[in-house]
């Protein structure tokens, strides 16, 4: 598992919740980023952790890790993604929002190490 902040070149021995919903007790540092009450929560089938590339709010291009997918409990057709940027940072988004990546691009690695470093910096 790793610590948060992580550093980006750690990204494939970051813990996630696979296989199952993730539980309100898996949520928190290293292990899920939500949970979804009621029974209808199902896993989406991913192989976690996963690189993804998203454009947040301000239009900024961003990078984290995928460590959760889940079925949306009222869309069977949305994926719910959990994701934690290089900082510490946690995100809930809908899996066509973003570019979902089998391994880390350069792009991915440019990104998340300027995460990484502003939040050094900021310390």
């Amino acid at each position: 598992m790793c610590e948060l902040p992580y550093e980006p070149s750690e990204w494939a021995v970051f813990s996630c919740v696979m296989d199952r919903p993730a539980q309100a007790e898996d949520v928190g540092p290293g292990g899920a980023v939500f949970a979804q009450s009621g029974a209808a929560a199902v896993a989406q089938n991913l192989t976690l952790p996963r690189p993804i590339i998203w454009i947040s709010d301000d239009g900024e291009r961003r990078a984290g890790l995928v460590v959760q997918a889940e079925l949306h409990t009222n869309d069977p057709n949305t994926v719910v993604l959990g994701v934690v940027e290089p900082s510490g940072q946690d995100s809930v988004m809908l899996l066509d929002e973003a570019t979902l990546l089998d391994e880390p691009s350069d792009e991915w690695f440019r990104l998340a190490r300027a995460i990484a470093n502003s939040e050094k910096a900021a310390q």
